[in-house]
């Protein structure tokens, strides 16, 4: 909660940092985390080839979620909004950039080591419209 709204996507996606911010102990990814209507993350709806060459990284949101811009998620596949106070979208926000940062992080590693040349680092996959 002590980030400011604006630097919450860009301070999550480019590397945490807790020498600069303040950070949660832990991230337990329970449930799914969305905020407006694409900025998604779901672990179950990951792709089981993520992690191979030719897979593309996941897509970044845009880095103002959390700005207090997008006080609602529109959930996939469904014809609502759920509104929110400024804390929860933050909150949403943190947790969907983190983890997309953290697994692109991971998945950018693994294709250095074992991918000759053939790596797909393009950030393409967008979780909010996969199907389940």
């Amino acid at each position: 909660d002590a980030i400011p709204g604006e630097e919450v996507c860009p301070f999550a996606l480019g590397g945490l940092d807790a020498e600069t911010r303040p950070l949660p102990t832990v991230l337990h990814l329970c449930h799914r985390y969305g905020v407006g209507d694409r900025a998604f993350f779901a672990k179950t709806k990951v792709p089981t080839d993520f992690f191979s060459c030719g897979s593309p990284l996941l897509e970044e949101p845009a880095t103002d979620i959390g700005s207090g811009k997008y006080l609602y998620k529109k959930p996939p596949f469904l014809d609502a909004k759920v509104q929110y106070s400024a804390v929860v979208e933050k909150r949403e926000a943190f947790m969907i950039c983190a983890s997309i940062g953290f697994l692109n992080e991971a998945a950018s590693y693994y294709k250095s080591r074992h991918c000759e040349g053939d790596a797909n680092l393009k950030k393409e996959i967008g979780l909010h419209d996969l199907p389940e």
